[in-house]
């Protein structure tokens, strides 16, 4: 467990729970077709409005501030780090209850920073409410009017994912961004003060104006969030704003960067030198920001830039800079355990080197110091396949063992009766059926990788699939040479069979294609994993000279298995197991392999 003497000791700690928890949500159900259908509809309308509308330019209208955490702060700082939360309620009840500090778990933070994908699956005020708000709110006591009490002196800064884009922002906005209506104008670096601010969100008060932010907090250290709406440049706007926030940082401070999305991760592409990966956005703006680009006499900054932090994959990863190279970040986390499904781990490389300059450098070297789970547990996690149809609900078996019997039937009566409408009906359906997996696979299978390695998979699955049906049409005529009620069951059975067939081979097809490096997302997004949640306690030590910067301790604290709530019982606690502890300044022997 983590240290509860790096708490703050003014933060209230809750005796009890909330009397009432709100709206509990099950885990979103990621490949039930209605789900799927509602999804991709968002998320290509939020792309579509993203490419002509940048709505992260209009909010050059509102204050542009700096928030200054550091009055009156003497002793060690805390801030939790939470990504990726707001899908069912127990798995997001785990994460809450501790950075609540219910159930004995160390005391509330000073700060608490989302750091994308706030709601699950897609943005919309309801969804903050019931998927987000509720699972806090429920880790926290009442007051005399039920609602969640306000954890004294806290803040809330959050950064908006994808998922938080699909509404064009307009949720993410109202709930994080508005708290400056109504008060004196500011700009510039604010004094930011409990009590000061208007909104209130997860029991703390929420303080930015924009969907970026550049906190200034205590013993030297900076808190920055970046905001690269799916994927895309940072904006002119926002560029204005972190230049301006660098000149208020000083020599000796240090910045700990938090990106919607690990890209590091990526694969290098030929599109690079474009400055469209997303990859290359984040090395751009590093460079545009601490660097000294093509500007020799500008200092070069960017050691300023120790950790990075980032959500999107659903699961714990630090890799740690094996040589030394001051101009690279040191440590490099993912942590998105906060309530979303399980991202596996195994497809993670031991080692990683990342290119942080724009123009073809040397990559600095990574080594992976820590993952949760362990790629071992990920790889085992993978048996569950078969449980598959059960997770993701009846609709999504019904259609895709229903498609299947529905071919096999046209097959049937045109291989039999040798109908001409039958023949056509039939060949129109197997075409969908390709069409629809080939395009699956090519929409989920790395980007980097040849155009034939992303269809030729799943036109083999598609004509597995046509193929199983034509096989089913042949063994039933073979059985219906002449009518029986004994026949006709036999070739009941067999559609039935074979329906059965369909569903179950997807759910193999999606883990022999894990097997080959593709689709790993996908087989834990249909497992529906709640279990292995995981967040992070930064602890700030005041420095041990005036011009030094303070000791910063990462705790990353992991949650084995979420606890699955009665509805008719009281709340119960998700036991916790500490992951790893690690420094900055570096402290070698707090690095377990």
């Amino acid at each position: 467990m983590i240290d509860p003497t790096a708490a703050s000791p003014h933060k209230s700690k809750p005796e009890g729970q909330a009397a009432v928890s709100g709206v509990r949500m099950p885990a979103v159900r990621w490949f039930s077709p209605v789900q799927l259908f509602r999804t991709s509809r968002e998320a290509s309308a939020g792309t579509e409005f993203a490419r002509f509308a940048d709505k992260r330019e209009t909010q050059s209208g509102v204050p542009l501030e700096f928030y200054d955490l550091t009055d009156g702060v003497t002793d060690a700082y805390t801030i939790d780090y939470v990504a990726d939360t707001g899908d069912g309620f127990n798995a997001t009840f785990a994460v809450a209850a501790q950075v609540n500090g219910l159930f004995g778990a160390p005391e509330p933070a000073d700060l608490l920073v989302l750091g994308g994908d706030e709601v699950y699956p897609v943005a919309s005020v309801r969804n903050y409410e019931d998927r987000l708000v509720a699972p806090f709110d429920a880790a926290r006591p009442a007051d005399a009017y039920g609602q969640a009490q306000l954890i004294d002196g806290a803040f809330v800064v959050a950064l908006p994912g994808n998922h938080d884009w699909y509404d064009a922002l307009v949720a993410f906005r109202r709930n994080f961004c508005e708290s400056w209506i109504g008060r004196p104008a500011a700009s510039g670096l604010v004094p930011t003060k409990p009590g000061a601010w208007r909104d209130v969100i997860l029991s703390r008060q929420a303080i930015q104006s924009r969907s970026y932010f550049a906190l200034k907090l205590p013993h030297g250290w900076w808190l920055w969030g970046i905001d690269s709406q799916l994927d895309s440049h940072i904006d002119a706007v926002q560029l204005d704003y972190f230049s301006r926030a660098r000149e208020l940082i000083s020599e000796t401070d240090r910045v700990i960067l938090c990106t919607a999305r690990p890209s590091w991760l990526d694969h290098a592409t030929k599109d690079d030198r474009y400055w469209t990966s997303n990859r290359e956005v984040l090395v751009w703006f590093l460079d545009r920001m601490f660097g000294n680009g093509e500007n020799p006499g500008k200092p070069d900054r960017r050691h300023q830039v120790p950790i990075m932090l980032s959500g999107d994959k659903h699961h714990y990863a630090h890799y740690q800079r094996e040589s030394e190279s001051p101009e690279s970040p040191e440590h490099l986390v993912t942590c998105g355990g906060g309530g979303a499904y399980l991202s596996p781990t195994h497809p993670l490389e031991e080692s990683l080197p990342v290119d942080w300059q724009l123009a073809a450098g040397t990559p600095t070297d990574y080594v992976l110091k820590k993952a949760f789970p362990t790629a071992a547990d990920s790889r085992e996690l993978r048996k569950k396949w078969p449980q598959i149809p059960f997770r993701n609900g009846g609709w999504w078996p019904t259609l895709v063992g229903g498609v299947q019997v529905v071919l096999a039937v046209l097959l049937t009566l045109a291989i039999s009766k040798h109908n001409a409408t039958a023949w056509v009906f039939s060949g129109l359906v197997a075409l969908v059926v390709l069409g629809a997996l080939t395009a699956f696979n090519r929409g989920f299978t790395s980007p980097w990788l040849p155009t034939y390695k992303r269809f030729v998979p799943g036109m083999v699955h598609g004509f597995a699939y046509v193929g199983a049906a034509v096989g089913c049409a042949f063994i039933v005529r073979s059985v219906l040479t002449e009518w029986s009620w004994g026949r006709g069951l036999v070739a009941v059975i067999a559609y039935l069979f074979f329906g059965a067939l369909a569903v179950w081979g997807f759910a193999l097809y999606l883990r022999i294609a894990d097997h080959f490096g593709f689709h790993e997302d996908q087989l834990f997004s249909a497992l529906r994993i709640e279990d292995r949640k995981s967040y992070l306690r930064l602890t700030i030590s005041p420095p041990t000279h005036p011009a030094t910067t303070g000791d910063l301790r990462i705790d990353a604290i992991g949650i084995p298995a979420v606890h699955r709530q009665n509805p008719a019982g009281p709340l119960q606690p998700s036991p916790t197991e500490p992951i790893e502890t690690f420094h900055w300044p570096t402290r070698p022997s707090q690095h377990p392999s």
